[in-house]
């Protein structure tokens, strides 16, 4: 599939109004004195296919021990190389409906520290964290503590002064050797 820069940029700005493309589950928060309406994502629910294009990756993981590091990384390279914006989804299957993967706080904030050593250690020329960005997009029912990853890859007009292209380094270890993507 081809997609225009104009259309991967039209895509990337309605996937971040409305996360995934997903049709809202809206609920009332009894709990409170005021009635809030919540809105959130279920688990189970199905991506929009409008999503399905080349600037987007999907990575089925159903924990964070068995996340694909060295995938996330060469899709990482793989969209700096293009010159395009680009999202990695993880959390969800082949047929694209939503598992998410249960994430603690904790875990949280080792993927974000995982994902800062990955783009200063594993990526040459080291990437900037304006580049590669980090999001968890809770899934209902919220006491699963299941959470949707998007990986966002951005490109700025500073990249694209590199001649040089990006490369994978030191990911042998989780099944992608040294090389560009």
């Amino acid at each position: 599939v081809n997609c225009t820069q104009e259309q991967i940029n039209d895509a990337l700005s309605e996937f971040n109004k409305v996360p995934f493309g997903l049709s809202r589950v809206s609920h009332v928060d009894s709990s409170s004195e005021e009635e809030e309406k919540v809105e959130g994502y279920r688990r189970g629910q199905y991506l929009h296919t409008s999503l399905h294009n080349e600037g987007t990756a999907f990575i089925s993981s159903p924990n964070l021990e068995s996340l694909p590091l060295g995938q996330v990384a060469a899709n990482i390279v793989s969209f700096l190389n293009s010159k395009r914006n680009g999202v990695i989804i993880v959390g969800v299957d082949d047929e694209k409906m939503l598992n998410g993967i249960k994430l603690t706080r904790e875990d949280k904030d080792k993927l974000r520290q995982t994902l800062d050593i990955m783009s200063r250690d594993n990526i040459e020329p080291s990437v900037a964290s304006r580049n590669v960005d980090i999001e968890f997009v809770k899934l209902e029912p919220a006491s699963e503590d299941r959470y949707l990853v998007k990986f966002q890859v951005v490109i700025t007009p500073g990249i694209k002064l590199f001649t040089k292209e990006f490369q994978l380094k030191g990911m042998a270890s989780k099944g992608y050797p040294d090389g560009v993507y």
